[in-house]
């Protein structure tokens, strides 16, 4: 199962613009990234996504633009997701006429299940999605933005988290007594017990 891969830009590129690349781009690790796949990558002037041929040590190779501007900068620790990019089939689409389904450059860098942040001329939409498909996301539904934000060929499709959900609810006590346990949301947010013990 694919799983989300992330990185950050390595001192090797540290106010290179995104032109002077020429085909790789240093990160502190590529362990996480396979083979051909999309990048998305915080710069300058905001958030490019490349496209890549292969990968070696500390090294993504082959790598092209395939939206942001030439002249964007990077900088030493600037965040490097696997992702993917909208693809044409959802070119000029709105959130609310996707009918279940993203079409991406590439699905490969996706957990089976999960959430994606969509770059959109509007803002950043985040859609759920139980399933993915060769170049596909399927059962898609918008969780926050706007059903009339439309996506454009090459914005960025990144893995998002998923936010847990806390504990809680009423149990019954041991040793003869009725127990209560309540609990913050927050994904394992601390929890409060009461026992009354009957003599």
């Amino acid at each position: 199962m694919a799983g989300e891969s992330s990185s950050t830009v390595a001192a090797g590129d540290n106010a290179k613009a995104l032109s002077a690349l020429a085909g790789t781009l240093d990160v502190a690790s590529s362990t996480s990234f396979t083979a051909p796949g999309q990048v998305s990558v915080v710069a300058s002037g905001g958030t490019a996504v490349l496209a890549y041929t292969g990968t070696g040590s500390g090294t993504l190779t082959g790598v092209t633009i395939v939206s942001g501007t030439a002249t964007w900068t990077l900088a030493t620790g600037n965040a490097v997701t696997g992702g993917s990019s909208i693809a044409a089939g959802d070119n000029g689409t709105a959130l609310s006429a996707l009918a279940g389904t993203l079409d991406v450059a590439s699905s490969t860098s996706f957990t089976a299940t999960g959430q994606v942040s969509v770059m959109t001329a509007s803002g950043t939409a985040v859609l759920a999605y139980t399933g993915t498909g060769a170049g596909t996301l399927t059962g898609v539904t918008v969780v926050s933005g706007t059903p009339t934000w439309t996506l454009a060929t090459g914005n960025a499709v990144t893995q998002a988290t998923v936010a847990g959900t806390g504990g809680g609810g009423y149990g019954t006590g041991g040793g003869g007594g009725v127990g209560t346990n309540t609990g913050n949301a927050g994904n394992g947010g601390r929890a409060a017990s009461l026992s009354l013990i009957h003599i």
